[in-house]
């Protein structure tokens, strides 16, 4: 699915979600104080278990006083938006063999290093049945 749409109107700019593979992501909220969060995954119980996969990733925070994070569905494997509270800014990776998304980058005024998360690795499951 398509990734939330970016609020761009200023003087603050808050970014929107990325899509995941059932829902799209997260629009920020208005007037912007969120960010947006990431959609969510697909369920399947190919490996015996439901397990939501293919997670968008949570935008990361601005460094607008007054805003929040808004995180990736930890159920899809998205990782969380990262945050700028004086600290370095942390975006969360995609869960393992899930196929998420990583999280989203703080706001680029900010003094730390700024990244986001690195997307969870996919993984391949054949399934066959045994005559």
């Amino acid at each position: 699915m398509n990734g939330g749409t970016s609020d761009r109107t200023g003087p603050t700019y808050f970014s929107g979600g990325g899509g995941g593979a059932t829902v799209a992501g997260g629009n920020p909220s208005s007037p912007g104080s969120t960010t947006g969060a990431g959609g969510t995954g697909a369920t399947s119980s190919i490996n015996g278990t439901p397990t939501q996969r293919a997670g968008g990733g949570g935008a990361g925070k601005s460094n607008y006083p007054g805003s929040v994070r808004t995180e990736g569905p930890a159920t899809g494997g998205g990782g969380q938006g990262a945050t700028t509270t004086g600290t370095a800014p942390s975006s969360v990776d995609g869960s393992d063999n899930t196929g998420g998304g990583g999280g989203g980058a703080a706001g680029s005024t900010n003094p730390f290093p700024n990244t986001g998360g690195i997307g969870g690795s996919g993984v391949v499951i054949i399934r066959y049945k045994f005559q």
